[in-house]
């Protein structure tokens, strides 16, 4: 249990998002956290995913590695502050 709690506490929030599909919903620039924000605004739903890791780059690369699709990232945290 120690280990699956000494994760967490390394590991951070964020949220990813594909640049692409946002740019189809907002005239701002889509690999900002800022157009993601109007693009859900601009779409009422969500066009992020929510991931918890401790190495995002990590995440990311292997998500490209396996899907040929790259995805943009920023913190949870600005995510919630601007989503509101």
């Amino acid at each position: 249990m120690k280990k699956i709690k000494d994760l967490f506490r390394l590991s951070r929030a964020y949220v990813v998002w594909n640049e692409e599909k946002v740019g189809q919903h907002t005239p701002l620039n889509a690999d900002s956290l800022i157009g993601l924000v109007d693009a859900e605004f601009r779409t009422n739903s969500s066009i992020c995913s929510y991931i918890v890791t401790k190495d995002i780059e990590d995440a990311i690369e292997g998500i490209y590695n396996e899907a040929d699709v790259r995805l943009c990232y920023a913190p949870y945290k600005l995510y919630k502050r601007y989503s509101k």
